[in-house]
Parts: structure tokens; sequence; C-alpha cells
């Protein structure tokens, strides 16, 4: 089921955020994999086939809004969450990136198609929002009616993004999971790596 990959990439963005690891990178691994996928084709296919969109309904001040440039407006003009990195102004921001992945979860069903990498592409941001949610307890980068609003409706949980599950079949989980499992192992000998060059130029300082 493609809520079990959301969930899959979910987890991988937290690890990604957890460990600081270079969130474009990481990313990239994860979209080329999907893209050379032949079992993501046919489930591209089968959505294209059956017309199967975005599913977007969000509670704004206890209105409901399906209208998602309606609700994409309202994410960054009064909640203030300045993640457009189609926009250099945002991008010189100090709190850039975390904004970024907050406001994703409307810019993607807003600018793009359906298709499986656009949802797990927010899985992919939704991952890293939360470990920075969690950290911004203290910096206060987002405002409380952000995280209002983040939680009243639900943003964490896939059926926020689609009306029902699709059927992805067991050998592509297999396979993202096959994917993850080597793409940390390759993270961990990095680290170590730069680890040892790091001590070994320190102490020869």
């Amino acid at each position: 089921m493609i809520s079990e990959l959301f969930n899959i990439i979910k987890d991988y963005g937290e690890y990604v955020a957890v460990n600081q690891l270079d969130g474009f990178k990481y990313w990239q691994y994860i979209k080329k994999f999907i893209n050379e996928n032949n079992n993501v084709q046919i489930i591209n296919g089968f959505i294209e086939q059956l017309k199967i969109d975005w599913n977007i309904k969000i509670n704004i001040n206890d209105k409901i809004s399906y209208n998602k440039e309606e609700i994409y407006n309202y994410v960054y003009n009064v909640l203030e969450i300045y993640g457009n990195d189609d926009s250099e102004d945002d991008k010189k921001r100090k709190n850039f990136e975390q904004y970024h992945f907050f406001l994703q979860l409307i810019r993607l069903p807003k600018k793009c198609k359906f298709e499986v990498l656009k949802v797990l592409q927010i899985a992919y941001n939704l991952g890293q929002l939360e470990i920075h949610m969690h950290r911004d307890i203290e910096q206060l980068v987002y405002k409380n009616t952000a995280r209002e609003y983040f939680f009243r409706n639900n943003l964490k949980n896939i059926n926020s993004y689609i009306s029902e599950d699709i059927t992805t079949g067991k050998d592509l989980i297999d396979e993202l999971n096959e994917e993850i499992l080597k793409i940390k192992k390759e993270s961990i000998t990095t680290k170590k790596k730069y680890l040892k060059y790091k001590n070994k130029y320190i102490l020869n300082k």
C-alpha cells in the first residue's frame, strides 16, 4: 500500500534530520530509485488511468477549504511560512529550511500532479519537519498558529493528502527498504571517515 511507502519515507526523512545529513542529497537517492523503478511506473499508470488526484481538505478558522491556492496563501501569508524555493528572498531567510519543510505539504499538491514520487516527497519533508518542530520548542521558529494548524488538520497522516490507499505490492516495499538500508550504511561509513579525518586534523594542528 502507498501508505506503507509513505511511512517508510517519513521515517527516512526523520533519520536524515536527526543525523543532520544533506537533505537535498539524500532525497536525490530516493528520487533516482523511484524514477527508475518499474513497479512505480505501473502504479503511476494506474493513478493516471483512474484519474486519482490529491484530496486536500483543510480547516482554516473553523471553515473547510478544498482550494489549494487559498490554503497555500493562508500558510504562506498568514502563518508566515516563507519556504518557497522559487523565491530568492525566501532562500535568504535564516529559517528557510524549516519553513520549506512545512510549506511543501501544500505547495506540492498545489504545484504538482498526483503521483508516487510527489506523495513520497511530502512524506520526506514531513519526517524532517516533525524533527524540527520537536527541536523548535525553545527556538520558536514556527508561530503557535502554525503549530495549531498542523495538528488540527492532522498533517502528519497520509489521509490528509489522499482519499484512499493505493495497492503497491510487497516487492516495491521490500525494494525500497533495501535501498534505504544501503543508503544508511553508506551515510554511516561517510560520517566515520569524516570524523576520522577531522580528529586527525585537530590532533596534528
